[in-house]
């Protein structure tokens, strides 16, 4: 029986091994693999999103969906992109955020959404880059370049920096909260620098441990049905004033 039960985990692991070496070898080999090891050791901050299909089909859509001086815009990445933001706020809302967008990803799709001067902006983007280990300093110099772009070429916007929201308690999740903890100090001053609103949500959805409550999430990063509504309540005076 043990044999058997051997034979059994030994052939699952060949399988599993000749499925990896495949998906390399049909991705281009050693020179896939060796990128895709480079990337995690030293991510690039400007990474190229156009080979990623959800992103490019999304972006395609803005391309045809015009933004209106009285609209009021959502940026960000998928936290901000899986809200029925139209519905929990207004129909003036619209969501131009993309799932696993980056700091960087958002400076080269911003153009049109600046020529566009919305009437506001609610921005919430950076936690894709803390997952890819992009330095805190490149996070803080693209959001300095995101926010003068909106100060020089459309001063009539009101932007509105929202916080980081926190992750969980796991372990692989402790160096990522202390990174957002980083984060949060610098925006509330860079965003007075441009004399833009800043909106610190991230303690209202903690737990007494600090990190993601449980009550908002299911994989201890996404969100809920729960947290959208409290993310709503919190920044409605904002969207309203």
């Amino acid at each position: 029986m043990q044999i058997a039960l051997w034979l059994v985990s030994l052939l699952t692991n060949v399988l599993l091994l000749t499925a990896f070496f495949i998906f390399v070898a049909k991705r281009g080999g050693l020179a896939y693999l060796s990128k895709k090891l480079q990337q995690v050791s030293h991510p690039d901050p400007n990474e190229d999103f156009s080979h990623v299909p959800f992103y490019v089909h999304r972006l395609s859509q803005f391309e045809l969906l015009a933004i209106k001086p009285s609209d009021i815009v959502l940026l960000g990445d998928s936290l901000t992109n899986e809200g029925e933001w139209a519905e929990f706020l207004s129909a003036s809302v619209k969501n131009r955020a993309i799932s696993g967008d980056t700091t960087a990803g958002l400076l080269q799709r911003l153009e049109p959404i600046v020529q566009a001067k919305p009437h506001k902006v609610f921005l919430m983007i950076g936690i894709n880059d803390i997952i890819r280990g992009v330095r805190i300093e490149q996070i803080v110099q693209n959001y300095t370049t995101i926010l003068t772009r909106f100060r020089t070429d459309s001063p009539s916007t009101r932007v509105y920096v929202q916080s980081l929201l926190p992750v969980g308690d796991r372990r692989y999740c402790q160096k990522m909260r202390s990174t957002i903890l980083e984060v949060n100090q610098v925006l509330p001053t860079l965003a007075q620098q441009f004399d833009y609103q800043y909106i610190d949500l991230y303690p209202q959805f903690t737990n007494p441990q600090g990190g993601l409550d449980p009550q908002y999430s299911q994989d201890e990063l996404h969100l809920n049905g729960k947290a959208y509504d409290r993310w709503r309540q919190l920044i409605q005076e904002f969207v309203v004033s």
